[in-house]
């Protein structure tokens, strides 16, 4: 599975390189995002970045505020970094592969979802024909 997030122009795909790249680009320094995610020194954000410690799943959406990322698409990172068989699970069947983000996705959803019933099915039938045009085995119906 190939999760990654986005940060100082880079794909970035362990929690220790996301804090490293994203705080510097910031402009923080490891004693911010200590305080910001309620550790007491910013030894512990040194051990992160150079790989050494992990961080606790709890403070991870903490960590995404203060790097203003997307706390979804930093925890789906941790977990599939510690558990890659749970992030598996969490993100099987997805519906759209294409999409970078867990958060691309769901506004994407949302936008989709906020159409009336007649729009969101002439939608599913434009992609379903186009998707039929790339690959018969890519065809999906309508949800409803």
């Amino acid at each position: 599975m190939g999760l990654g997030i986005k940060a100082a122009g880079k794909s970035l795909n362990t929690v220790s390189d996301v804090l490293k790249h994203r705080r510097q680009e910031l402009g923080l320094l490891q004693p911010d995002i200590a305080k910001a995610i309620g550790v007491k020194t910013a030894d512990f954000i040194s051990l992160v970045e150079s790989g050494q410690r992990s961080m606790d799943l709890n403070r991870i959406p903490a960590l995404a505020r203060v790097l203003k990322l997307n706390a979804k698409d930093l925890v789906l990172l941790a977990i599939h970094e510690q558990w890659p068989e749970a992030a598996a699970v969490l993100t099987a069947g997805r519906t759209s592969p294409g999409l970078k983000t867990l958060s691309e996705e769901a506004e994407l959803a949302s936008k989709i979802s906020r159409l009336s019933l007649e729009t969101r099915r002439l939608i599913f039938s434009l992609v379903d024909h186009l998707l039929s045009l790339e690959s018969p085995s890519k065809r999906f119906g309508p949800s409803q």
